[in-house]
């Protein structure tokens, strides 16, 4: 399903925000379930794998590697309006550093 198709399902919805949450670990990465506003809306499965579909790709080509090792997590928020489609992203990648430091010391 394009993402157009997939936002113009949401709205014929009355689908006004969307809220995801993803965590990357292991090589893997998950997209929780997404929460609807308001809350009452039944969304089908189709349209809201489709969604997490395209959010995973979305994540893919923002934030490569957001599922490799400690990965990163997150929450991605969706606004609906009519002729508008906000996502903003906060991702947390985890960072791991090295320090290498060595001494050599001679002598008699």
């Amino acid at each position: 399903m394009e993402k157009e198709n997939i936002f113009a399902a949401l709205r014929s919805l009355g689908v006004t925000e969307v809220y995801l949450s993803y965590t990357g670990y292991g090589d893997e990465g998950m997209l929780d379930s997404p929460d609807f506003t308001p809350k009452e809306s039944v969304v089908p499965w189709n349209v809201s794998e489709a969604l997490r579909d395209f959010m995973y790709t979305t994540l893919c080509d923002h934030y490569a590697g957001w599922e490799i090792n400690e990965g990163s997590n997150g929450e991605i928020f969706i606004t609906l309006s009519n002729d508008e489609v906000n996502i903003k992203i906060i991702n947390n990648m985890a960072i791991t550093t090295y320090e290498t430091d060595h001494i050599i010391v001679t002598g008699k």
